[in-house]
């Protein structure tokens, strides 16, 4: 059915049903012209006499904006009226800005829209429902009724106002992040027509919380502490044992951990693995890590009559307790070391260190701690970057190298002791380099540092004369020349380590 407008064609469509049946659509349909000339189909309503306003009103709406470039003002109130799907379509025609169809809409609306639209990129919902929440706190703080009401300038004036309030840069680095987000999603939307988080710069994070990777010793004295402690919130000492065990040879988050089932760990294969499903991955990617011998072993005997479908690693049932319940196995821990001491003054220098100290200038224990941990002991083992990258499952090497895996002053001097010795050895073997067991001259300290890692015979004495082994590299009778020199310096220090083709272990806990 066609009937002719002025402006419009009004007109119901006509198809064919699963039957075969021709029929008639409910819905009316208008075709007009937008302010290009271009012909436009637009579904108006079941209602003809609507469906006729609706076009009457459209008429005029492009007839005012191709004359003058703007939108009749008698119109306005008109135009909040339209459905949602409508107001788009006449900012696809050009009709309405971005801003304009921005305005027509709440802003509760807006973040219901950009809320679902994270659930289909598939974030989680405590996620979801943060990021709203600040761009709502920061709108309201603002007293913005439409997008465009929050300016750079106003954006400003409500980052001061929550330093003020004593948030902290990291929580302001947050707000902004989630405003961002938002107006970016708005932009792409054709909501809004600018971002006033763009050139606003996050705060700088020096005074960002930093934590420490423990080391193997305190690694093991925590597992110990937490095996043999008592019960804490239903949680037993040897269940809160494994959690650190797997937490510590995983490098698996806390809830990454919490989402483990007894049938994702494959302890029969070689090697034995646990996987982790993409959706409780913060990457949204699913992982398959290899597990250490020792840490498979623990796994099998704890799971050894437990179903497939259970929960692998028993959690408090509120998460954000899991920081209190290590730190209080880590002052168990660092208890029984200090009264471990045979003396009192062991004792006193024992209080003064920060071994197990949850608090300390190099930085502070939680949790997640033990996620740096496992990048440390991949480090302390010489495990090459990409490698740790890969097994921390970052994205970007800098990450793993700078935040990650921090190691100690005790890791550091391993490194130092493996530099080689500048004295000139004095021993026997060191003066019975020269020809013939002679002493050598003063000038021939090469000779007397060569045998220090004994290399006798590959340089002469006095005359400094270089015999066959050490001009062609190879081995006299005593299995020495410059082969053995290079054997030896390629055994010396953690930076000759080659890690391929062994298997990498953590230390044992």
């Amino acid at each position: 059915m066609t009937r002719e407008r002025r402006g419009f064609r009004l007109f119901k469509a006509g198809y064919i049903d699963r039957n075969g049946a021709r029929r008639t659509a409910r819905r009316w349909y208008l075709e007009l012209r937008d302010p290009s000339g271009k012909q436009r189909r637009l579904v108006g309503f079941t209602s003809r006499t609507a469906t006729e306003a609706l076009g009457a009103g459209i008429v005029r709406l492009v007839a005012h904006f191709s004359a003058t470039g703007q939108l009749d003002p008698s119109l306005e109130r008109w135009i909040g009226t339209l459905p949602e799907r409508v107001r788009t379509k006449l900012a696809e025609w050009g009709v309405l800005d971005a801003g304009r169809l921005g305005a027509s809409r709440s802003i509760e609306e807006h973040l219901k829209g950009w809320a679902d639209s994270m659930r289909q990129r598939g974030a989680v919902e405590k996620h979801i429902v943060g990021q709203v929440g600040r761009v709502r706190r920061t709108l309201d703080m603002a007293a913005a009724k439409r997008l465009s009401d929050l300016t750079h300038a106003g954006l400003l004036r409500v980052i001061e106002g929550l330093r003020d309030g004593g948030t902290g840069p990291t929580t302001v680095g947050y707000y902004l992040g989630a405003v961002g987000s938002f107006y970016r999603w708005a932009m792409r939307a054709g909501v809004a027509s600018a971002n006033p988080a763009a050139s606003v710069s996050k705060p700088r994070l020096d005074g960002r919380m930093t934590r420490r990777a423990l080391s193997a010793e305190e690694q093991r004295a925590l597992v110990a502490a937490a095996e043999s402690g008592p019960t804490w919130r239903g949680l037993s000492g040897s269940d809160r044992g494994l959690l650190y065990r797997v937490a510590l040879g995983t490098g698996f988050r806390l809830n990454e951990l919490g989402s483990l089932r007894v049938g994702d760990f494959d302890l029969s294969g070689n090697p034995p693995t646990v996987r982790l499903d993409g959706r409780h991955a913060k990457n949204r990617t699913v992982a398959v890590q290899p597990l250490p011998g020792e840490l498979a072993l623990h796994l099998r005997a704890a799971f050894a009559s437990r179903m497939p479908t259970v929960s692998a690693l028993p959690l408090p049932a509120d998460r954000s307790r899991a920081a209190k319940m290590l730190r209080m196995d880590l002052d168990a821990a660092r208890r029984a070391w200090i009264s471990a001491a045979t003396d009192d003054a062991e004792r006193e220098e024992r209080e003064r260190s920060v071994f197990l100290r949850a608090d300390c200038d190099a930085g502070r224990i939680d949790f997640h701690a033990l996620r740096h941990a496992f990048v440390a002991n991949l480090k302390r083992a010489g495990v090459p970057l990409t490698m740790a990258m890969l097994l921390a499952r970052h994205s970007d090497p800098k990450l793993t190298a700078r935040v990650y895996g921090g190691l100690s002053v005790a890791d550091t001097q391993q490194a130092v002791d493996a530099l080689p010795q500048l004295d000139t050895p004095t021993t026997a073997s060191g003066r019975a380099t020269g020809t013939d067991d002679a002493t050598p001259s003063g000038d021939s300290v090469l000779a007397r540092c060569l045998a220090q890692i004994g290399t006798r015979g590959a340089i002469s004495g006095g005359a400094g004369r270089r015999t066959p082994a050490a001009t062609t590299g190879e081995e006299t009778a005593d299995g020495v020349g410059e082969n053995a020199v290079f054997r030896a310096r390629k055994c010396n220090g953690p930076s000759w380590i080659r890690t391929s083709d062994q298997q990498i272990m953590s230390p044992p806990l």
